[in-house]
């Protein structure tokens, strides 16, 4: 865009600021705890909790652990990787667009990227899939340049770009299929591709690259049932994945226009360079990762979760910046970008990451043991089910070494006074004789905390105000935080 779009892009960079910035200083969730516990040691041990913990290679890890090294261990500095790539990765999806159409569909692509909701979230989320979601757009930049060069060095690049990809996390291995589907649809349409050779150099670089990749992705497959936390997707999430949230403005705009009988406004949208090889690419990026996941949802294992598919969002910014510049004047683009981006901004903006908010959970615990009014108060037991779905392994709750440590990752971040005892996620044959024993411990206390996380009837709760019940005690709620309760168990007097 031209000069006299300025005031456009600093809207943007203003919009982009308050969507993911107001949150870095929120409290941690409980996934963003587990960065916070793998990070807290010395490099060598986030390379081993990282490769025993988590389900990505340890590089975004120890990325994290350089900069707490400088930055401290607060919230805004565990999130401030997350913050970069994604502000990265919005440049990036401007030069895709401009590479692929032009400066002004690379503004409006841009702009709906910024108000995508999901990419305010995991802009400010200490997780790696704001880096996966740079590596995505980073490797199919460099794919286009390789692919117009044919040189073999530009394709070395974008190995090394595709690998990151897939160092970042695997799930986003789905990246590779969508670059498969614009190598294909170039070579039918014709268009020049590099050689055979280069093609084989290029992919062997990319094979060694992932050979240390492959033990750990052996080991998450052999315990994936084991991992598995949402439900079978329906067709319905499918639709909704497809169509998310951001698209209702443009979809809304067409129908406004097609009942006022205006339609005749709009334009036909221009071309891509690259032709149908260009347009597979745009719609691919949005569309394979999302049915490959349902697809091995529905086969193996459920990964069909929002977060596992967000390689795919600078597809969706594309296809939908393609799709405003339908309308018929440089000024009707102009505004409906810029009306985008303030509708999401203000209905997004908040200063609270999400609602399962550890650092406000500590809070509401030691409210709860400081209203003990006795010389025992830091005593307290305190039992707590933290919500990781590996808890639901007895073998795991029982430990006593490093699975136990990680189990209690949020007390890592936030700690509480009070007798700490880990739960088990639920109730099985396992787990019974361990809640027994628990029970009977804290039954011979005048008070005690349960701290579990569930959206609604948490199974724990209802299964000790069933047991202490008997034992004379009654329950209250202390704190709801979102999906954390803090329940207070008291004798009745």
């Amino acid at each position: 865009m031209s000069a006299r779009g300025a005031p456009a892009w600093a809207l943007l960079v203003v919009c982009a600021a308050v969507l993911w910035l107001g949150p870095l200083g929120s409290g941690l969730t409980l996934d963003e705890t587990i960065t916070g516990w793998v990070v807290s040691g010395d490099i060598a041990s986030v390379f081993g909790r990282a490769l025993r913990y988590q389900g990505q290679s340890p590089l975004y890890f120890l990325i994290v652990r350089l900069v707490v090294a400088g930055l401290g261990r607060g919230e805004a500095a565990l999130r401030a990787p997350s913050v970069l790539a994604m502000a990265l990765t919005a440049f990036l999806v401007f030069r895709i667009a401009r590479r692929l159409w032009d400066a002004e569909i690379g503004f409006l692509a841009t702009a709906v990227f910024v108000a995508t909701p999901e990419i305010a979230f995991l802009a400010g989320d200490a997780r790696p899939y704001a880096l996966g979601v740079f590596a995505t757009a980073a490797a199919t930049l460099a794919l286009l340049h390789w692919l117009d060069s044919g040189r073999t060095a530009t394709g070395i690049v974008y190995a090394i770009l595709a690998a990151l990809v897939l160092y970042a996390h695997y799930l986003f291995a789905t990246t590779l299929l969508v670059h498969a589907v614009h190598v294909i649809a170039r070579r039918r349409s014709g268009a020049a591709v590099p050689g055979a050779f280069g093609m084989a150099i290029v992919t062997f670089v990319l094979g060694i690259l992932c050979v240390p990749l492959v033990p750990q992705v052996l080991s998450l497959y052999g315990r994936s049932a084991t991992l598995e936390f949402s439900l079978r997707p329906t067709w319905a999430d499918l639709a909704v994945a497809l169509v998310p949230s951001v698209a209702a403005f443009p979809l809304i705009g067409a129908f406004v226009l097609a009942i006022a009988g205006r339609l005749a406004w709009l334009r036909v949208p221009p071309a891509p360079r690259g032709g149908q090889a260009s347009g597979a690419l745009v719609l691919g990026w949005h569309v394979v990762p999302r049915l490959a996941l349902f697809a091995v949802s529905e086969s193996l294992f459920r990964v069909f979760v929002p977060r596992y598919h967000a390689n795919a969002l600078p597809g969706l910014a594309l296809l939908l910046g393609w799709a405003l510049s339908a309308l018929p004047t440089r000024r009707a683009r102009l505004a409906a970008a810029v009306v985008l981006l303030v509708a999401s901004t203000v209905a997004n903006t908040s200063h609270r990451h999400h609602n399962n908010d550890w650092r406000l959970t500590a809070a509401w615990i030691r409210e709860g043991i400081a209203q003990v009014r006795s010389a025992d108060a830091a005593a307290t037991p305190v039992l707590v089910d933290t919500g990781l779905v590996e808890a639901w392994q007895s073998e795991w709750v029982l430990d006593r070494g490093e699975r136990h440590d990680y189990l209690l990752s949020p007390l890592a971040c936030y700690p509480i006074p009070g007798d700490v005892t880990l739960l088990p996620r639920g109730i099985t044959p396992a787990t019974r004789g361990y809640l027994e024993d628990i029970a009977t411990r804290v039954e011979a206390r005048e008070r005690f905390l349960l701290v579990t996380a569930w959206d609604a009837y948490p199974p724990l709760w209802t299964w000790f105000e069933g047991r202490m019940s008997a034992r004379g005690f009654r329950s209250r709620i202390v704190a709801h935080t979102g999906l954390n309760w803090v329940v207070a168990f008291e004798r009745a007097r």
